[in-house]
C-alpha cells in the first residue's frame, strides 16, 4: 500500500464511509484521476479477503467501475523471460484451483476465466506503445540489461494457494500458459465485474521464495499503474484501486462540475495575444531554412542517445535580424508534422518586445506553455483542480518546447526561467523523462547553460545559401553580369543579417522600377553595411515629412498598448493637423479604407513600421518591423542624431504630445456628444445622497464586470472627497492601482486635477510608504512624480503639501 501511496500526485482529505466498512482508505489523485487506495488486512491474502475489501469499497463508493489490483506476484520463467522486478499485467485471468477430482485422482479445473474491460485493454495497448522499447517483451535467452524492469502481458493464474513448488508451477504453466501467479483477482472478477491485476515479480513461485524483492516489486507495479492511468482520460473513466487497488469515482453532476471548473481554469490561462507573435512571423521564403532540419546539431538534439549529454537543450543564436524567428517557426511546424502522434506535445512561445505585457514576460510564457500542454494532454488537467497548481506526471509521453527571442524579455526574468528549465532538463535526463527544449536569442545578453547543443547562425553554410536564394529570387535588377555582381555584393555586405537583405533589395528594386537601372549599383555602394547604419540612412535620406515620422515614432514607442491600424491613423493625424476636426467627426470607413491607413503606417514611418500579420484583421496592431529599430532609436541614440533639438526628457515630452493628441480627439467627441463630459465625471454623484451602502453596492456591481473599473481612480479624477474617504476606510481598494487609460495612480491623478483635499486625505489615510507608487517623489510610467506634476501645474498648495509630507516621512532622495 505504501508504494501506491507514493505514486499519488496529490493527497486529499478523508471522506465519510459506510458504518460497517472496516477498510482504511487513502485518497488522492494521479494523472488527473481521483484515487482511493485500500489495502488487504495483514496476512489476509486470498480471494475471499479481496472480495471482502472490495465489497466494503463498493458500498462506500457506489460508483465503482473498474478495479486495478496492484501488488506482488510469483513469476513463471519459461517461454517468457520474466525476471525479478519485472511487471506482469493480466490480459486474461484464470481461477486455476477451483474444480473437482475425477476418476484416477486427477484434478479437473472448473474455474472461470475473465478478461479485463475493453477500455482497460485499449489503455494497455496505448501504454504499451508508449513504453520504452527496452521494456518490451521478447523471448530472449540472455538479457543484456539486467538493471531495468520489463513489462509482460499475458494470462494470470489466480487462486488461494501460495505456489512454492517449481514442478507444480511448471505443470500449471504448461496447461494454462500463464506468466504469473497471484491470489486476489479471481475473488473480485467473479463478484464485482472487470478488473485488471498488475503484479511486480518478487519470486519465481518455487522453493526459493523470499521477501527480499517484495518492496521493489510492489514499487514497479505501482509505477506502471501510474503510466497506465496517464493514457486513460479522466473525464470518461472512473477507476478504483484496491488491495493496493485504486478507485476513480464521481457522480455525473460532480464530473460536470469538474469539467466546467477545468474549462474555466483553461480560459483563465489563455490570453488574447497568446499566439499573436507566432502568426505575425512571415513564412520562410520558398526552399529556404530546410537546411536546419538536416543540420547535425538539430539531429543530435532529437537523438535519444544524445539526450543525457545535452539534457534535451538546443540553443540557436544569431545577430539581430538574422532570421532566427523565421527559423524557429519553420522547425516548430516541421516538428509538429513529424511528431503528430497522440503521445507527443509540441508547444511554443514567441516572445514579442513590441507587443502587450504578457507577450514579453515569462508570466505570459508560462501561461501559454501550460495552456498548450494541457490542451494536448487533457489527462493532465487535474493539476488545475486544487487551490494551487499541483504536479502532473508526463510518463512516457514526449514534450518538445520551442521558445523564441529570449532577448525580447526582461533579462532577469529570462535568467530565472533558463535556470528553472535547466533544472527540469537535468532531472529529465536522470529520470528518462522525454522533454526537449529549443531556445533562440541574440548573442547578447549571454546566458550560460551547462548542458546544451549550440547552433550559431553566423557562417552557417545553409544560412548563407538561404540569403543567396532570397536575393536571386527577389532582386529584379536584370540578369546580366552587373546583376550578378550586385547580388554578390548584397550577400557579402549582409554579413548574415536577413533583415538587412530584405530592406536593401526593396530599396534597389524601387530604383529599378523607376527605370533607373544605372543608379542601382551607385545606390548599393551608398547603402551602409549593418542594420543600425541602414536605419539611419533610411530615415535621413529624403528629409521629408520628418514631423510625421517623429510623431509616428512617439506613438509606437510610448503608447500604453500597441495601437490598431485605425487608432494609429487618427492618433497621428490628430497631432499633425488641428483642422481635421470636421473630417474626424464625420469620418466614415468608405472615406478612408483600411488599405489607405495601412499605406499611411508605411509612409509615416518610412518603411520601419508595419501591421502585425494576423488572420483576424481586428487584432492587427502597428509595430516596428523589428525590435532592432527600437534599439537603434533609444539605445543607439538614433533619435538624437535625427533630431538634435529633442529634449533629454524625451519620454516625458512625448507623453505630453500624446496627451495633446488625445485631448484634440476628445474635443471632437464632446462636440458631437455634449452630455458625455458630465456623464463620465459625475457618475457617482447620485449615490452621494443614497448613503454608503448604495455606493458600495454600485461599486461591487462595477467590479463584477468583465472589464473591472477602478473606483478610487475615478474618484481621484473627480476629487470626490466623501467617496474617497469611504473607499479608503472600506479596505477594499488598493491606492496603488493604476488607471487603465492614463497609467496613473490616484495620487498623481489628483495632483494633475488640482484636488488638494483628496491629496491630503490619501496621504493621511492610506499610510503611504516612501517606496510605494503613491510616494510623492516616486516616478510613474511617464517618468514624472506627483511633486513634478504639482510644480508643472504651478499649484503652491499642492507643492507645499507634498513637500511637507516628504520631509515628515523621509524620501529616497534624502
Amino acid at each position: 500500500m505504501a508504494a501506491a501511496q507514493a505514486m499519488l500526485d496529490e493527497v486529499h482529505n478523508s471522506l465519510p464511509k459506510e458504518q460497517a466498512d472496516s477498510n482504511t482508505y487513502t485518497l488522492g489523485s494521479i494523472e488527473g484521476h481521483n484515487i482511493v487506495i485500500a489495502g488487504l488486512p495483514t496476512d489476509g491474502y486470498g480471494t475471499n479477503n479481496a472480495a471482502t475489501v472490495a465489497g466494503h469499497m463498493c458500498r462506500s463508493f457506489p460508483n465503482l467501475r473498474f478495479l486495478l489490483l496492484v501488488g506482488i506476484g510469483g513469476g513463471v520463467p519459461g517461454k517468457v523471460d520474466i525476471r525479478l522486478g519485472d511487471v506482469a499485467v493480466g490480459t486474461k485471468i484464470v481461477q486455476y484451483d477451483l474444480g473437482k477430482t475425477v476418476a484416477g485422482g486427477h484434478f479437473q479445473s472448473t474455474g472461470a476465466s475473465y478478461r479485463p474491460h475493453p477500455k482497460l485493454l485499449t489503455a494497455l495497448n496505448s501504454s504499451c506503445q508508449e513504453c520504452d522499447s527496452s521494456k518490451l517483451v521478447t523471448n530472449r535467452p540472455v538479457r543484456e540489461d539486467t538493471t531495468s524492469s520489463r513489462i509482460h502481458y499475458g494470462v494470470m493464474a489466480s487462486g488461494n494457494q501460495v505456489i512454492k513448488h517449481s514442478k507444480t508451477r511448471d505443470k500449471w504453466a504448461q496447461e494454462l500458459g500463464n506468466i504469473c501467479f497471484e491470489m486476489e483477482a479471481a475473488g473480485l472478477m467473479g463478484s464485482f465485474g472487470p478488473c485488471l491485476p498488475i503484479r511486480g515479480t518478487c519470486d519465481y513461485s518455487d522453493s526459493h521464495k523470499s521477501k527480499e524483492w517484495q518492496k521493489h516489486a510492489a514499487a514497479v507495479a505501482a509505477a506502471y499503474t501510474t503510466e497506465l492511468l496517464s493514457v486513460i482520460p479522466p473525464e470518461s473513466q472512473i477507476i478504483q484501486e484496491t488491495g493496493t487497488t485504486a478507485l476513480i469515482s464521481s457522480t455525473d453532476s460532480a464530473r460536470k462540475k469538474l469539467e466546467e471548473h477545468r474549462r474555466n481554469m483553461m480560459s483563465l490561462l489563455r490570453f488574447d495575444q497568446i499566439d499573436a507573435r507566432y502568426y505575425s512571423i512571415g513564412a520562410a521564403h520558398v526552399t529556404t531554412c530546410d537546411w536546419l532540419l538536416h543540420h547535425s546539431s538539430y539531429i543530435d538534439w532529437l537523438d535519444p542517445a544524445q539526450f543525457s549529454q545535452i539534457c534535451g537543450f538546443l540553443w540557436i543564436s544569431g545577430k539581430p535580424g538574422a532570421g532566427k524567428s523565421t527559423l524557429m517557426k519553420l522547425i516548430y511546424e516541421c516538428t509538429a508534422q513529424d511528431e503528430n502522434e497522440g503521445d507527443t506535445a509540441i508547444i511554443s512561445c514567441f516572445f514579442n518586445a513590441r507587443g502587450f505585457d504578457l507577450e514579453k514576460s515569462t508570466v505570459g510564457m508560462y501561461r501559454s506553455l501550460l495552456y498548450q500542454l494541457l490542451e494536448e494532454f487533457p489527462g493532465l488537467q487535474g493539476v488545475l483542480d486544487g487551490q494551487q497548481l499541483h504536479r502532473g506526471r508526463l510518463g512516457q509521453r514526449q514534450l518538445i518546447c520551442f521558445i523564441d527571442a529570449l532577448d525580447e524579455c526582461d533579462e532577469d526574468e529570462v535568467r530565472d526561467m533558463v535556470d528553472a528549465f535547466e533544472e527540469i532538463g537535468e532531472h529529465a535526463a536522470k529520470t528518462r523523462i522525454n522533454i526537449r527544449t529549443c531556445f533562440s536569442s541574440r548573442h547578447y545578453p549571454h546566458i550560460s547553460i551547462r548542458y546544451v547543443k549550440q547552433l550559431i547562425l553566423k557562417n552557417q553554410d545553409g544560412h548563407q545559401q538561404d540569403i543567396a536564394k532570397y536575393v536571386r529570387s527577389k532582386f529584379k535588377a536584370g540578369e546580366g553580369e552587373a546583376f550578378k555582381e550586385a547580388s554578390d555584393e548584397i550577400i557579402l555586405k549582409a554579413a548574415g543579417v536577413f533583415l538587412w537583405v530584405v530592406l536593401v533589395v526593396s530599396i534597389l528594386n524601387k530604383e529599378f522600377d523607376r527605370g533607373r537601372i544605372f543608379a542601382v549599383q551607385k545606390r548599393l555602394r551608398e547603402i551602409p553595411a549593418g542594420l543600425k547604419a541602414l536605419f539611419r540612412e533610411i530615415l535621413r535620406r529624403d528629409g521629408e515629412n520628418m514631423d510625421d515620422l517623429l510623431l509616428c515614432i512617439q506613438w509606437i514607442l510610448f503608447a500604453k498598448r500597441p495601437l490598431k491600424c485605425k487608432e494609429f491613423y487618427f492618433a497621428v493625424t490628430s497631432g499633425l493637423d488641428p483642422n481635421l476636426e470636421t473630417f474626424q467627426a464625420e469620418w466614415h470607413p468608405k472615406d478612408v479604407p483600411e488599405s489607405v491607413m495601412s499605406r499611411f503606417v508605411n509612409s509615416s514611418s518610412k518603411g520601419l513600421a508595419e501591421l502585425t500579420n494576423l488572420k483576424d484583421h481586428n487584432r492587427r496592431t502597428v509595430q516596428f518591423i523589428h525590435e532592432s529599430v527600437r534599439d537603434f532609436l533609444l539605445i543607439e541614440q538614433g533619435l538624437w542624431e535625427l533630431w538634435p533639438h529633442l529634449e533629454r526628457d524625451f519620454r516625458s515630452s512625448s507623453h505630453d504630445r500624446i496627451k495633446r493628441c488625445c485631448e484634440t480627439s476628445n474635443i471632437f467627441i464632446l462636440t458631437r456628444f455634449p452630455f458625455l463630459e458630465y456623464a463620465t465625471q459625475y457618475i457617482f454623484h447620485p449615490h452621494r445622497r443614497s448613503g454608503p451602502r448604495a455606493i458600495m453596492k454600485h461599486l461591487n456591481l462595477i467590479a463584477k464586470g468583465s472589464t473591472a473599473q477602478r473606483p478610487l481612480v475615478t474618484a481621484a479624477a473627480q476629487g470626490n472627497v466623501g467617496l474617497v474617504s469611504l473607499l479608503l476606510r472600506s479596505g477594499k481598494v488598493d491606492p496603488n492601482l493604476t488607471d487603465r487609460w492614463s497609467g496613473l495612480t490616484p495620487l498623481p491623478l489628483a495632483v494633475e486635477n488640482r484636488h488638494v483635499d483628496f491629496v491630503k486625505l490619501l496621504l493621511e489615510t492610506s499610510k503611504v510608504h516612501v517606496d510605494s507608487r503613491t510616494d510623492p517623489e516616486v516616478e510613474d510610467d511617464y517618468g514624472e512624480s506627483p511633486l513634478a506634476y504639482a510644480l508643472r501645474k504651478k499649484n503652491e498648495d499642492l507643492v507645499k503639501l507634498l513637500e511637507m509630507y516628504r520631509v515628515k516621512h523621509g524620501s529616497r532622495y534624502n
